[in-house]
């Protein structure tokens, strides 16, 4: 265990998340990265490691923070960003031990060289890194403007520029999982440090605050058994094809023929029944644009029919509508 890594996990102690001599696992580094092997024999439906949401960094936690009143009308991912870099740039920061294990730098291809994305050409990966920076580049220049240039003394130049800000949602990407995501996006520090397996049916999982010595929090809970002295895995997303595992996390998983084009449709700003269509949209729990999953070997989802029926609708049909 290198030292920064023990450090790391002498906090969790500190903090009441693990004890050392009940606790199933152990973070060590692998040839992956950090990951976490199993310290005994594990059995299925055992809680692996749990954290409790007091040790989150996430929007809650932001407000709280020196920035918070700065951040209150700014997007979750964008509020947790820059309060990611606050407390990094922070001596006395509460979360120091864990932001001291992130990787400075990450092999997303969202950071990849030009030369090294041209690999890419004629993918769906290339075309959403390259969306990837030029939407956080939009995001900075704004914040850049309404944010950070007339607040230097909250928000100082050397800490918060475009490519911080970068590593920072690349950070969040590659390290928060339903259902802390969205709206409640959180990184989970120990419970992000789980390696991915597309065998695995592990995943984060909430934990609700019941009983006078339960704690609200979030965890890993073991959906198979596992043996000592092996890797704890968890699966990121079950529902996820190997291009976004690409994308967002940096890997393509040896042998994994789950390919797939997440295509994304739109009702047309200029139909003259848009509001109407976007109504129903919503009230199907879709949105003006909504991300549809294509699989190989699979049919068109019946939600992606309807949403095109929707596009779709004009003339004697739009009665539909009403």
């Amino acid at each position: 265990m290198s030292e920064r890594v023990a450090s790391f996990w002498k906090w969790m102690e500190a903090q009441d998340v693990v004890d050392m001599d009940k606790v199933c696992v152990q973070p060590e580094v692998l040839s992956t990265g950090i990951g976490f092997v199993a310290k005994r024999d594990i059995s299925r439906g055992e809680s692996t490691l749990s954290v409790p949401k007091t040790l989150f960094m996430n929007v809650e936690s932001a407000l709280e923070s020196p920035i918070g009143e700065y951040c209150t009308e700014l997007k979750p991912w964008l509020i947790l960003a820059l309060h990611l870099l606050h407390e990094k740039s922070s001596s006395d920061s509460k979360w120091s031990p864990y932001i001291e294990i992130l990787p400075e730098t990450l092999d997303l291809p969202l950071f990849w060289s030009d030369e090294e994305l041209s690999e890419l050409q004629g993918t769906q990966v290339l075309e959403s890194s390259l969306n990837y920076r030029s939407y956080v580049q939009m995001e900075y220049e704004e914040l850049a403007t309404q944010l950070f240039e007339p607040n230097p003394e909250v928000f100082p130049p050397e800490v918060f520029t475009p490519g911080a800000l970068l590593w920072a949602f690349g950070i969040l990407r590659s390290r928060t999982f339903e259902p802390f995501t969205a709206d409640q996006i959180a990184l989970v520090p120990g419970l992000d440090l789980f390696d991915h397996s597309s065998q695995s049916q592990s995943c984060w999982s909430s934990k609700g605050g019941f009983g006078p010595f339960q704690k609200e929090g979030a965890a890993v809970v073991a959906e198979e058994s596992v043996s000592a002295g092996t890797e704890v895995r968890m699966n990121y997303n079950p529902e996820i094809v190997a291009p976004q595992l690409m994308l967002d996390y940096g890997f393509y998983p040896s042998g994994d023929r789950k390919g797939g084009y997440q295509l994304t449709l739109g009702i047309p700003p200029e139909d003259k029944y848009f509001d109407d269509k976007a109504d129903m949209a919503e009230l199907a729990g879709l949105g003006e644009t909504w991300p549809f999953m294509l699989r190989a070997g699979e049919a068109v989802p019946d939600e992606m029919r309807i949403y095109l029926r929707l596009i779709q609708l004009s003339g004697t049909d739009s009665f539909l509508l009403e």
